[in-house]
């Protein structure tokens, strides 16, 4: 992606409160999740342990959609804006309901104004970090152990990026208890574990690496290139079957893809009716550029996830 705009930069660090005009296609642009991200790091800095950053974020929901759950708390409606808002957006009260829009739009005014001048005093990130090394807020899994002091990604190999390649619940209903709403929910040794593959990989690493989670989705090909910069290593687990199982046999293609896994889900065994111990294999690709990389290859152990 293209670096910060300084234009950009200048306006949040300027300004004091943050109106997050709230769509789908809001959320789904990496771009709104790293802006959202740097002004979130802005308005926490040093506050002391246990307090609340100050409320100088206002979601305005334009058009439907489902606030993160970090954001549903910071949507404060004011008590002149219609009850039907949330449902409807101010989209909706625009084209049909013209009262309630100016209503909406004067209460909103009112509530940002207000927030400024109790807020104003707020100081500009005394450093910004790199774009490409600005989390998105909006990107789903677990990321937050990955990062470092100034709020971007750390970058050199401690950093384990986990992709896991597996069904859905929805695509593979049986065995019940198996997979779930995404790759990381996936409990590849169910029934014999009740662990998921993300439990499974966190445990692995024993404090070696800090771990984080990159989700299959359109930034996912970008969110390997930009691990890839930072000397990351990025490891890729899925399962035999699937149509996400084509993801991981094109990964020795895929930008920095460096440690790549095969997780066998347990089988009964017809002799005995019961159930087999799982099998796991992970070929492992480590790039000797990569200093403090453990090795050999062909090792789980090198993996960290032994």
């Amino acid at each position: 992606m293209d670096p910060w705009d300084d234009n950009v930069v200048a306006a949040l660090q300027s300004c004091t409160v943050m109106v997050c005009v709230s769509t789908v296609r809001y959320f789904n642009r990496e771009v709104c999740g790293k802006e959202y991200r740097l002004f979130d790091l802005k308005r926490k800095q040093r506050l002391p342990d246990g307090q609340d950053p100050p409320p100088v974020i206002l979601p305005v929901v334009w058009a439907p959609c489902e606030l993160p759950p970090f954001m549903q708390a910071l949507q404060l409606v004011p008590k002149e804006v219609s009850d039907s808002y949330l449902e409807k957006g101010l989209r909706h009260f625009a084209r049909f309901d013209r009262d309630s829009y100016h209503r909406c739009n004067e209460a909103f005014a009112t509530s940002i104004v207000k927030t400024w001048k109790k807020h104003k005093s707020i100081k500009p990130l005394d450093k910004v970090p790199d774009f490409e090394n600005i989390p998105n807020a909006f990107a789903a899994g677990k990321w937050e152990e990955a990062l470092g002091p100034d709020g971007g990604f750390l970058a050199g190999p401690e950093v384990a990026n986990f992709i896991f390649a597996a069904e859905s619940r929805d695509e593979c209903p049986q065995p019940a208890g198996r997979y779930g709403t995404t790759g990381s929910e996936w409990r590849p040794f169910f029934p014999i574990e009740p662990e998921t593959a993300l439990d499974h990989a966190a445990k692995g690493l024993k404090k070696r690496f800090r771990f984080r989670e990159i989700r299959l989705g359109e930034t996912f090909r970008s969110d390997l290139e930009q691990a890839k910069k930072r000397k990351n290593l990025s490891i890729m687990i899925g399962e035999p079957r699937g149509a996400r199982a084509r993801i991981l046999q094109r990964g020795k293609r895929l930008p920095g893809f460096v440690v790549g896994g095969i997780l066998r889900a347990p089988a009964l065994s017809p002799k005995r009716g019961q159930v087999q111990r799982p099998v796991c294999g992970f070929p492992v690709e480590i790039p000797r550029d990569l200093p403090g990389c453990p090795q050999p290859a062909h090792s789980r152990r090198a993996a960290g996830l032994a």
